[in-house]
């Protein structure tokens, strides 16, 4: 056999075993996806970090949208891609009024393909400064009202009820949906009244009323609480046990369920 015949042969048998190898690996790969797409989760995230004086910022809260990013990072299994997959809204919302900031949570989670071992999970993050108005109803104070916090009043503010109502017509009936509201940050009370501790009373005492099914609603604090947060662990400790909770150590969270009576639930 002459030295072309050999070179040919060669690299018939090269191309074969390519063809193998990228047929195996496109296998495996297949077989990942399949094991592994079913289980990620949606979460549609907004953290504000613009807030102008005199209202404070918000303690951590770029921190704890990078803590947040990273669920979505591959783990060291094969079939581990990452817990969540991450759509950040902050942008969007960062100088954002009331019904702007609905209108970017609620477009995305249209988008957005519900995760979860039966695919019909999401989550929304919202980390933003919450209050209650003269009524004693939760609301979120916008980014944009705090352009001019000295004339601020409580129109600008969007009310809790508003979003959750939105978010559920979002979509389809099927789908349940996990409202975190980091909401009660420490060091918002600079006699502003914006946050007296207030939030979360209003925000369970606004559950037992409405009637929306297949929403549930996560507050970093219970009555009389405040969540805190340490430059020494690099993010607030809300984030960081909701992170954990994400990634399987989650062993006693508060969830609100609307269409049920008020109560802590595993």
């Amino acid at each position: 056999m002459d030295t072309a015949s050999r070179m040919q042969a060669w690299w018939l048998v090269a191309r074969r075993i390519g063809f193998t190898v990228g047929a195996i690996v496109l296998t495996f790969m297949l077989i990942r996806t399949l094991l592994t797409v079913r289980r990620q989760v949606p979460i549609v995230a907004g953290f504000v970090t613009s807030y102008r004086p005199p209202l404070p910022p918000l303690e951590l809260a770029g921190e704890d949208r990078e803590l947040l990013r990273g669920l979505a990072d591959a783990g060291l299994s094969f079939f581990d891609p990452g817990t969540a997959v991450f759509y950040d809204e902050s942008e969007a919302i960062s100088n954002a009024s009331a019904d702007q900031m609905v209108t970017a949570l609620t477009s995305r989670l249209r988008q957005v393909r519900p995760g979860g071992p039966d695919k019909d999970v999401a989550i929304v993050y919202l980390s933003a400064s919450g209050t209650v108005d003269e009524k004693g109803r939760p609301c979120i104070v916008p980014p944009g009202a705090s352009e001019d916090a000295v004339g601020m009043t409580e129109d600008v503010y969007l009310p809790v009820e508003h979003l959750l109502a939105s978010l559920r017509q979002a979509v389809p009936g099927r789908v349940n949906i996990l409202v975190v509201l980091d909401a009660t940050h420490t060091g918002m009370d600079w006699n502003l009244e914006i946050d007296d501790g207030a939030f979360t009373p209003a925000v369970e005492s606004l559950l037992q009323t409405l009637d929306l099914d297949r929403v549930w609603v996560m507050v970093p604090s219970a009555t009389g609480q405040r969540a805190l947060a340490s430059s020494i662990q690099g993010s607030g400790g809300f984030a960081i046990q909701f992170a954990l909770g994400m990634r399987g150590a989650a062993d006693a969270l508060s969830l609100i369920h609307i269409s049920e009576p008020t109560r802590p639930r595993l």
